[in-house]
């Protein structure tokens, strides 16, 4: 389900701050925002602008963003406007994400060449210096194995959240 109406997707962006209830970096909102596919980015960056100049969100001192008093209005107000399940698939997200970001969790990638020419690549993610995760995929290629590699050194958060959602019968994959 895409929110394709400015309004919603303002909704959307002011409940998920709400619910946060702290200051964000941009980027932290942003990530927050897509990474359920409900908003396009192009939306989020239009309509983030919007609720700005409204004066529903504002930017700290410190270059993070908070919403507003009118702004937390708005989203307790409105917030059966949004569906049951595109709000509380937001929010749990959004939590898990930020408990991700802010615990200092830590991964390590390791590649180790197979006798059949294939690559093990092994991903591990760390929370306070406990394991959590740890996965080995067969790649055919170099290429493939460091192509993997990248994308999870870039976004480990989406290994973590599609294991624990599918292996928690969530089905959000």
């Amino acid at each position: 389900m895409k929110l394709k109406e400015p309004a919603d997707v303002k909704l959307y962006i002011l409940t998920l701050m709400n619910y946060v209830d702290f200051p964000l970096k941009y980027s932290q909102i942003n990530d927050i925002v897509l990474q359920d596919d409900f908003v396009s980015n192009y939306d989020f960056i239009d309509q983030f602008e919007e609720l700005k100049k409204a004066g529903f969100v504002k930017n700290t001192e410190w270059d993070m963003y908070e919403i507003t008093p009118s702004g937390e209005f708005i989203a307790r107000t409105l917030k059966g406007d949004i569906s049951g399940y595109v709000r509380e698939n937001g929010i749990r997200h959004a939590m898990q994400f930020l408990a991700f970001d802010k615990s200092k969790t830590k991964i390590k990638t390791s590649l180790k060449a197979r006798e059949d020419d294939t690559i093990d690549l092994e991903l591990q993610i760390f929370r306070r210096g406990n394991r959590v995760i740890s996965v080995t995929v067969n790649a055919e290629t170099d290429f493939q194995a460091k192509r993997m590699e990248k994308n999870f050194t870039e976004n480990p958060e989406h290994l973590y959240k599609f294991i624990y959602s599918f292996l928690m019968g969530e089905g959000i994959y």
